[in-house]
């Protein structure tokens, strides 16, 4: 941290970014019961590296790891994820998986880096829109509601009668899908159909 602090109070304007592949905070993951594969939850929220980027205070923390679209600020640090993700998630989610107005990243056929600090202008780009961080910027988490899954989860299990419940939770009005740039919103909407027999 001393050379962070020394480079600080060198260059007190200079902009801090700062990367993990590992996620740093359980916040930046849809909650266990959004999650088709529910064992993930025990591999997001790293308590250290939580610790290490609070104390650095970076302007911005970029992350990976859970393969979700994600830009939202907890604590006065920026986190973004642009995930890539695997050919089939992008078929099958695409509204949670892609950051930004067009994916691939710069709106072509292949993948371009997303553009965090704009050296040019000196600025950090714009929020970014994002399937599960503009989801919870409407729906508050709920970690304490263990009885519900998402209907797209419940869909692999097999229901035990009188136990549990299907559904998106209290007040919640739409999948976090369609919190996810618009551009996404045909490719969700066709995998859907595709997967329910529309």
């Amino acid at each position: 941290l001393g050379a962070v602090e020394e480079l600080r109070r060198l260059h007190p304007s200079a902009p801090v970014v700062t990367a993990s592949h590992f996620v740093p905070r359980v916040e930046l993951s849809p909650e266990k019961r959004y999650l088709f594969l529910p064992t993930l939850a025990k591999a997001i929220g790293s308590e250290p590296l939580r610790a290490r980027v609070e104390a650095l205070r970076p302007d911005v923390h970029v992350f990976g790891h859970t393969h979700f679209g994600w830009d939202a600020t907890l604590d006065g640090v920026r986190y973004v994820q642009a995930a890539l993700s695997y050919p089939e998630e992008r078929r099958g989610r695409l509204g949670t998986i892609a950051t930004g107005d067009h994916f691939p990243h710069g709106g072509g056929d292949e993948p371009a880096p997303l553009l965090v600090w704009d050296g040019a202008a000196r600025e950090f780009a714009p929020r970014y829109r994002a399937g599960w961080s503009a989801f919870y910027d409407a729906n508050p988490r709920r970690p304490a509601l263990t009885h519900l899954l998402a209907p797209y989860v419940a869909s692999r299990y097999q229901a035990e009668p009188g136990v549990g419940e299907v559904g998106w939770g209290p007040g919640v009005t739409q999948p976090a899908w369609q919190f996810g740039p618009p551009s996404t919103h045909s490719t969700e909407r066709a995998a859907r159909a595709e997967r329910e027999g529309w």
